[in-house]
């Protein structure tokens, strides 16, 4: 648990200016290494990807609305057409399962089903998080 309230203490320091959100020191950026991702590939059907953004975009707030979530990215593959990827990344790992077995997150699947052909679910834990330079 003390892993978790350092990783809460570096959200804390975060602050947002101009529409773009700025860490305060490289200390507290290190601590997103306690930071449990779950990456996904979604494999689209043919003609249904602007559906499965718009979905996606929909229903994406039961994810970010969970008090463990850190936040979560919708990518588009530039090397593969009708590919897509989601990365989510947790507080820990039991929350996100917890939330991964949840109703709310049952029907978030079943929303986006129909557009899927295919895909993969990978989960890591983040060792090192350093922000570039453009983004500081």
């Amino acid at each position: 648990m003390a892993t978790n309230a350092l990783l809460l203490t570096w959200l804390a320091s975060l602050r947002h200016l101009g529409g773009v959100w700025h860490i305060d020191d490289l200390e507290r950026e290190i601590t997103m290494a306690e930071a449990f991702r779950v990456m996904l590939r979604f494999e689209i059907k043919p003609g249904m990807t602007a559906g499965f953004e718009q979905t996606w975009l929909e229903v994406g707030k039961v994810i970010t609305d969970h008090p463990a979530n850190l936040g979560q990215w919708l990518m588009r593959s530039a090397d593969e057409e009708n590919v897509y990827h989601v990365m989510s990344d947790w507080i820990d790992e039991p929350r996100f399962r917890a939330f991964e077995r949840s109703d709310q997150h049952i029907e978030h699947r079943q929303k986006l089903h129909p557009f899927r052909s295919g895909g993969s679910m990978t989960t890591v834990n983040v060792v090192y998080a350093l922000q570039g330079c453009a983004a500081r």
